[in-house]
């Protein structure tokens, strides 16, 4: 596995379910954190990444070194488009 991608999300938000399924749906790697009861930890990844909403999309690809990297791609709709040709 040279990829995968971490998604940060409440159990019921929409648009963080959206986005299981739009990994599911394009076949690739994830994990899905649902983290409703770590408000401070929720508080500290939204300051960390200046952004205010769920979810939270990460992705991480193996670098040719042999070590990971990641990319904080945003919420639903930005993962959307860049998934849009996979």
């Amino acid at each position: 596995m040279r990829e995968y991608y971490k998604i940060i999300a409440w159990s019921d938000c929409p648009f963080c379910d959206k986005a299981k399924k739009l990994m599911v749906k394009k076949k690739k790697q994830f994990i899905y954190c649902v983290i409703d009861e770590s408000p401070e930890l929720l508080k500290m990844l939204k300051s960390k990444h200046c952004w205010e909403t769920v979810p939270m999309v990460f992705h991480y690809k193996l670098s040719d070194e042999g070590s990971w990297k990641s990319e904080f791609i945003g919420g639903y709709s930005d993962t959307e488009k860049q998934l849009k040709d996979d």
